[in-house]
């Protein structure tokens, strides 16, 4: 007699979601990227990516931080909170709304973020070494379509309801036997 492998036949189905690989691709790359970061500037991936926008914009306020850098705002207090400890930013209280905090680099932080950046670029053009230039341009060009498309959250989870009430969701033949 046979041993049966399975309780049943194999399923066709996708599996080759594009999110799906970017994600392994994404999961990969954070691995390399924050072992070397921490290695060599003493840097989270998270602490560098906050320290990034700051770079770029200095006096940015902490809410604006949150929205730009898609990290949840309690992780982002605590990071703020450890790189103002390490003396790597400052937290300046608005002098127009004292609600709101503005955050600068240090000029320690500026030497880390920039130190950070070469390393950076140059990890990247390691990963990226691996396609045409030509590829490498459609790639970002294809990312940057569908980031901006999704940045709206709100627009985009209506777009995938709305899709879902004008195509329901087909029977199966496990939930037809029910």
């Amino acid at each position: 007699m046979a041993k049966q492998n399975s309780l049943h036949a194999p399923v066709d189905i996708k599996l080759d979601y594009v999110t799906f690989k970017i994600d392994v691709v994404n999961e990969r790359a954070k691995g390399i990227a924050s072992q070397v970061y921490e290695q060599k500037v003493d840097l989270s991936l998270r602490e560098l990516r906050l320290m990034r926008f700051i770079a770029t914009q200095p006096g940015l306020t902490v809410s604006r931080l949150v929205e730009q850098t898609h990290i949840e705002k309690t992780l982002t207090s605590k990071s703020l909170a450890s790189l103002a400890g390490r003396k790597l930013i400052l937290r300046v209280i608005d002098p127009e709304d004292a609600r709101q905090t503005n955050l600068y680099l240090t000029a320690e932080g500026i030497g880390k973020v920039t130190a950070a950046d070469a390393i950076g670029r140059e990890m990247e053009a390691n990963m990226m070494s691996v396609l045409s230039e030509s590829e490498t341009r459609t790639l970002k060009q294809c990312l940057e379509k569908l980031y901006v498309l999704h940045e709206n959250t709100q627009h985009a989870t209506e777009t995938f309801l709305r899709s879902l009430a004008t195509d329901p969701p087909r029977q199966t033949p496990l939930t037809d036997a029910k």
